[in-house]
């Protein structure tokens, strides 16, 4: 079982990665204006997620899929489990796609992205099918090692930030554009969503609602932070043509004229966050797959197998893969936000609950 304290680090290991690797994506939209995009943005994800599970504790149910099936019939329950299921998979196809893009394209042009991605999916499956202390053991390390090594760099990178490339805030007013940034944004941060097939298993449920809100603030400061300092280091003209400048904004670092290793906060920022990110999403995905059936043995290698050969399709292709990140952005909000909103909602207005055993929920008349 996990402890609700646990939330805050499955938070973080879910949602920080994404938008650190690749805000060039956001602020072509809102230029200077993104870290605003990204506070509201991050706000609307914490309505939502605080909403998601005050329904879990005003009903006294956690189970993601009794809520699924009593709302929505066995099958259409199911169905709709199964749409989860596909962003989930969405999820780890970034994953792998982004970081072995990432690393092949700023830091080891003769290795190809395959390489990088053998071993997240091979390291990510290892540890996400021994369990969940291995999961939460790892999660919580790499989130501990991830915030020490970002208060670094926060201090290294600290002499290279112009902050007067931050105003005038808001000086064309909340554009269509802006509007867009939020959306794909509050898309990307939806994988706080993840988290909704955990919350059975926690312990102290009690104490749920709290970690959340914890976690989610955590999350919020360090994500606007980060977009300010990125926006203070380079020029717009500059960041929007960069596809990854959070890794050329280390190679700024210099000392003494010869120390140079901005670059090794990064690597292990972009290697472990998203290796953290991987081995949440599968953990999550052997949940749901074992709540909709009984899985062969060999079925989440073969599940692998797919997911491998679709994220080479896509770092193969920067361009196209970037394109799809925007596809990707959407399809979440719909599957991670609106989905789960209507449904949890229905729930609410619906009579206590009866669960059946199968759902290994914990939900109490």
């Amino acid at each position: 079982m996990f402890n609700s304290k646990h939330l805050m680090f499955i938070i973080a290991g879910l949602t920080i990665v994404s938008v650190k690797t690749y805000p060039a994506v956001f602020t072509r939209l809102a230029g200077r204006d993104t870290w605003l995009a990204v506070a509201v943005a991050m706000l609307l994800i914490l309505v939502y997620i605080s909403y998601l599970i005050w329904v879990c504790r005003k009903k006294n149910c956690y189970s993601m899929a009794h809520i699924y099936r009593y709302t929505l019939g066995p099958v259409l329950g199911n169905a709709m489990l199964s749409l989860f299921m596909l962003s989930v998979l969405l999820h780890l196809l970034e994953s792998a796609a982004v970081e072995s893009s990432a690393m092949h394209e700023q830091f080891l042009l003769n290795i190809p992205p395959t390489a990088f991605m053998a071993v997240l999916m091979t390291v990510g499956l290892y540890i996400a099918t021994l369990g969940y202390q291995a999961v939460i053991t790892t999660t919580i390390i790499h989130i501990a090692g991830i915030a020490t090594s970002g208060m670094g760099l926060f201090i290294l990178v600290a002499k290279y930030k112009n902050y007067d490339y931050i105003f005038p805030i808001m000086a064309d007013g909340v554009t269509g554009d802006f509007a867009q940034a939020v959306l794909k944004l509050t898309g990307v941060y939806g994988s706080i969503a993840i988290i909704l097939p955990f919350l059975s298993r926690v312990s102290d449920k009690a104490n749920i609602l709290k970690y959340t809100v914890l976690g989610t603030l955590f999350v919020a400061q360090n994500q606007v932070v980060s977009m300010i300092g990125t926006i203070a280091t380079f020029s717009l003209p500059w960041l929007n043509a960069m596809f990854y400048p959070k890794l050329l904004q280390t190679q700024l670092v210099s000392h003494f004229d010869f120390m140079e290793a901005g670059e090794l906060f990064v690597m292990y920022q972009i290697v472990g966050g998203w290796l953290m990110k991987y081995i949440l999403c599968f953990f999550a995905a052997i949940i749901l797959v074992r709540l909709l059936g009984k899985p062969k043995e060999y079925f989440f290698w073969v599940l692998s197998g797919i997911i491998f050969f679709a994220a080479k399709y896509l770092a193969n292709n920067i361009f196209m893969m970037f394109d799809a990140l925007d596809y990707f952005a959407y399809i979440s909000i719909v599957n991670l936000i609106v989905i789960p909103v209507i449904i949890y909602t229905i729930f609410l207005f619906k009579d206590s609950c009866a669960i059946p055993k199968r759902d290994n929920s914990v939900c109490r008349r």
